[in-house]
């Protein structure tokens, strides 16, 4: 049977026209209008059989459009998600680089103004270097001298100076009130001693050899002593004197060694004159000290009238 539309088959007027002997009733959902149509079973069922298939594989093909549109959407929808994170990517980044360039250039502006503060700075210390230089070179002021030598054994050079250092004039002053040339001599001698002395003391510093004052008898100890030591070899009991600032001025600091090499019964004996204070080192008492034979003693003055006093052999004065 050849696909017949439901509305062009025959209705049932009349119970008696129905030579199909099937009734077909249709309802118009629409408009709720029965329709009664006349086919036979046959054909309505060969009529499902074509059609049903017919609108499955339409259905299924639909399904298939219907789903390959929906994945083509989801890859339209992801391909869009993608492009919109690189555009936010791309908008970020364009957004740092930004920030980046106009960080670079408030920098370079501020090292423009200091450049252009340092140039300033520059320049005006040129213009006054500039203004110095002029203002030296405009002054052609001469030098008012006459022939000869300036500053001789009975006079001596003067230099009248301008504001800015430069020398206006140079004249001879005659030295009056004493014969130069013998007080020229008595000065070269005295620097020529105190040269000899200095250069005696050096050598001695630099030797580091305490020189030798050997003595047999009582002895008061005298400024040459400073750095020095009195070496005794006696049979007999002496004595060293430490005289008063007064009379010996020594300076804070001299040091002087006694070294006894007498005999087994013989003492140097240490004392200080009256006004004059003698410690033992760690004792708080000023007193006489003995040096017994083959003793070492070594004496420091320490302030004016006061000396101290260390060794081996270093005993109470009995």
């Amino acid at each position: 049977m050849a696909s017949t539309k439901i509305s062009v088959l025959p209705e049932l007027v009349t119970p008696s026209s129905n030579g199909s002997n099937t009734v077909f009733v249709v309802v118009d959902k629409a408009s709720g209008t029965f329709t009664t149509k006349q086919i036979s079973l046959s054909n309505l069922d060969l009529y499902i059989d074509n059609v049903a298939p017919l609108a499955l594989a339409q259905a299924n093909s639909a399904y298939t459009k219907a789903n390959s549109a929906n994945i083509t959407a989801d890859s339209a929808y992801a391909f869009a998600n993608i492009a919109n994170i690189k555009v936010d990517s791309a908008y970020a980044f364009a957004n740092t680089a930004n920030i980046k360039l106009d960080s670079a250039y408030a920098w370079a502006n501020t090292i423009n103004i200091k450049t252009d503060a340092a140039f300033t700075k520059a320049n005006a210390a040129n213009v006054l270097a500039q203004s110095a230089y002029d203002k030296a070179n405009l002054d052609t002021t001469n030098i008012a001298t006459s022939a000869g030598f300036y500053g001789d054994t009975i006079s001596v050079a003067t230099f009248n100076l301008a504001a800015n250092g430069r020398i206006i004039s140079a004249s001879n002053v005659a030295i009056t009130g004493f014969a130069n040339t013998t007080y020229t001599q008595a000065a070269f001698d005295n620097a020529n001693t105190a040269n000899i002395t200095a250069q005696a003391a050096f050598n001695q510093a630099n030797t580091k050899i305490l020189t030798q004052n050997p003595q047999s008898s009582d002895y008061t100890l005298a400024l040459s002593d400073a750095g020095k030591h009195i070496y005794y070899t006696t049979a007999s009991n002496t004595t060293v004197y430490l005289p008063t600032t007064a009379n010996v001025a020594f300076s804070n600091g001299t040091t002087v060694m006694i070294i006894s090499k007498t005999a087994s019964s013989a003492n140097v004996t240490i004392s200080p004159n009256t006004g004059v204070s003698l410690y033992f080192a760690g004792n708080t008492t000023s007193a006489a000290r003995n040096v017994t034979t083959y003793g070492v003693a070594t004496l420091n003055h320490v302030e004016a009238n006061t000396w101290f006093v260390y060794g081996i052999g270093v005993t109470s004065y009995v």
